[in-house]
């Protein structure tokens, strides 16, 4: 009897100490939900990051590109496709759109006025104009609507001053982007 009895005792210990299969999953459902919440408030946040760099990148390069036109004396801003590595423009290349031209510049004919359009990789799409960032959305993302916020032509404009600043089919920056 006394072996029954601590077989007894021995079983309900076990009974009291352990999960049941139906907790643990309890447990995993839970685990999985509050994962999934926190994948996604990181892919927002990472998302809000990116755009909010990208921003500050566009006012970034336009100030340092209108110094360079302040400092040329000439009045107007110089093509794009005269860019070297000395005209200091930086980008935080991991936060853009790396599967197409991510950035676009154009400078009016008249040479006094500058647009840039950038694509971030939240695909949100930001432009500077006239000292001015918003947020804007194409029908399309290229480099004719950049110089069409500039009110001329893109047609006039493109030979001179339409520029991207990723290379799309080598998943290269132009050499002049640090």
């Amino acid at each position: 009897m006394r072996g029954q009895i601590g077989s007894k005792r021995h079983e309900a210990g076990s009974a009291a100490h352990g999960f049941t299969i139906v907790e643990l999953l309890i447990v995993v459902v839970v685990i999985a939900i509050l994962a999934a919440i926190t994948i996604v408030s990181y892919n927002g946040i990472t998302a809000k990051a990116n755009d909010a760099t990208v921003q500050h990148d566009l006012q970034a390069f336009a100030t340092q590109y209108t110094l360079l036109k302040d400092q040329s004396g000439s009045g107007t801003f110089k093509s794009p496709q005269t860019f070297t590595v000395d005209d200091n423009f930086h980008f935080a290349k991991s936060s853009y759109n790396s599967k197409r031209n991510n950035i676009y510049i154009c400078v009016n004919i008249a040479g006094d006025r500058l647009a840039v359009s950038a694509q971030s990789t939240s695909g949100a799409i930001f432009q500077w104009v006239d000292g001015t960032i918003t947020r804007y959305t194409p029908e399309v993302f290229d480099a004719g609507n950049t110089c069409n916020l500039l009110g001329d032509p893109y047609d006039a404009m493109r030979q001179t001053s339409a520029i991207y600043l990723d290379l799309p089919s080598t998943d290269k920056w132009r050499p002049w982007v640090r």
